[in-house]
Formats: structure tokens, sequence, C-alpha cells
């Protein structure tokens, strides 16, 4: 099997990072899953999104996703994996 690849190089933003409950039941199956919490954003770290001007500039506004502690507790519990957050060139 060949593998294309668009770009060069990874990019400077990468694209995707929630790696979804049921991939990490597949992740843990094969003993990935510590490893791919390890190297991802830690949760506490992962609580919403920020829009601003630039990095160090004005903040516009914030959607705060992952506040809900109790709900996050309760999404956990559904399954013997939870989604986590991990950019695609780490992963």
């Amino acid at each position: 099997m060949a593998c294309h690849k668009k770009h060069p190089s990874t990019s400077f933003h990468p694209r995707g990072h929630v790696v979804s409950a049921r991939t990490m039941e597949i992740l843990r199956t094969w003993g990935l899953e510590d490893a791919v919490r390890a190297r991802g954003i830690p949760h506490d770290r992962n609580q919403g999104v920020a829009f601003v001007r630039t990095v160090a500039g004005e903040s516009i506004g914030e959607l705060r996703t992952y506040a809900n502690r109790e709900r996050n507790r309760l999404l956990e519990t559904y399954g013997p994996s939870a989604k986590t957050s991990c950019p695609q060139d780490v992963l």
C-alpha cells in the first residue's frame, strides 16, 4: 500500500486533534492508549476555543466547550476509553 502526501511536510498548524472514544478503544486494544494520552494535550488545558486578533493581543471571545466537569466525568463512564486531544503530527 502506498501513501501519497499532498504536502512535503506536516502543517504548521495540524488540522486534526480530536481522537474519538472509539478510536481510543482501538488504540487501547493495541496497547497504545496510554502513550497517546501521554503525548496529547492535557485535559485541563483543552477547555474550549479562544478567538484572538494575535496570539499576544486582544481577545475577541471564547467558547468554553469542556468547562462542565460533571458532564465530562459522565461522558468518561460511557465506555472503556474516553476521547482525547492529540495533534495529528504527534499521533
